[in-house]
């Protein structure tokens, strides 16, 4: 039964080391989780921007083109101006003029305004541009990076794993099955150390008699606790020794 024990213990330090390799296969990826973000967020700010710099180029157009409006109109009061044959038409013809001039200096100002902002949003849009193609050129990068570690970290894992095959065909069943059982209700720790009268499980006292038979390894004992398989280890050292 020692020799059942001892393949118990390797079985167990097998399953945990898979499970480790695995584990950090699967959590690499999420490595990237942050940066992918960060690119998500100036995806976003760079659609916002776009609309906004559309939006003011429409705006723009528009206004040029009711300044072309007014500056024909303005045009035409000039025509009625010097066209005018008494006091009313010549004051109703200047009037006309100053309004015009005012609202096509108006819509030229507030042009400006806009030239001003269209320009500058162009510009931040450049920049957030430039720094999202940095940000995915460094998400290419670790995303290969990670993908050679995952890849790696898959090699071992099936490396170890042919190494459990041959290791569980040494077990005897009826011990492989007690094993699974106790291994499904505690993952990778289903065997454990009992150290200075105690299971390392759970850290509770075993019972004295327990312990003792623990020191003898010819049966397979579980902790009355937590279920959990548990061996002595210097006992497994001086089976060695014989």
């Amino acid at each position: 039964m020692q020799q059942q024990i001892r393949l118990l213990v390797e079985l167990s330090k097998l399953d945990s080391e898979v499970h480790e390799v695995t584990s950090e296969a699967e959590r690499l990826p999420a490595k990237l989780a942050p940066l992918l973000k960060d690119i998500d967020k100036l995806e976003a700010l760079l659609t916002m921007q776009r609309n906004q710099i559309a939006e003011n180029e429409l705006w723009v157009k528009s206004q040029e083109a009711s300044i072309k409006e007014e500056q024909s109109s303005l045009a035409g009061a000039k025509t009625k101006l010097q066209a005018s044959r008494n006091g009313k038409d010549y004051n109703a013809a200047s009037r006309e003029i100053e309004n015009k001039r005012r609202s096509v200096g108006e819509r030229e100002a507030e042009l400006l305004k806009v030239f001003d902002t269209l320009e500058k949003r162009r510009a931040d849009l450049a920049t957030h541009d430039a720094e999202i193609a940095e940000l995915k050129e460094q998400a290419q990068k670790d995303l290969a990076e990670i993908q050679v570690k995952v890849e790696e970290l898959q090699k071992q894992a099936n490396e170890k794993s042919a190494g459990r095959e041959e290791l569980v065909a040494k077990i005897d069943k009826s011990v492989l099955n007690r094993y699974d059982r106790v291994r499904k209700k505690h993952g990778n720790k289903a065997v454990v150390e009992a150290l200075d009268g105690a299971c390392m499980g759970c850290h509770v006292a075993l019972l004295p008699q327990l312990y003792n038979e623990l020191a003898r390894a010819e049966s397979i004992e579980c902790c009355p606790r937590c279920k959990r398989i548990v061996f002595r280890p210097e006992a497994m050292a001086l089976a060695n020794d014989e």
